[in-house]
């Protein structure tokens, strides 16, 4: 069972927050965070650029 419009809302008010406030503003070129919502699951994923070492 997929969640709710209503949790849907709450969850992208507190994950999308959560993933905002993690990073500084300064750094957020190099490192940020983002999440997904897949049916009952909330998968929150470290974000880089594509690193050509």
């Amino acid at each position: 069972m997929a969640f709710s419009i209503e949790d849907l809302g709450d969850i992208d008010l507190i994950i999308g927050q959560w993933c905002l406030d993690k990073v500084p503003p300064e750094l957020k070129k190099q490192v940020d965070y983002d999440y997904e919502v897949d049916g009952q699951s909330v998968m929150i994923f470290e974000v880089r650029p594509l690193w050509r070492g």
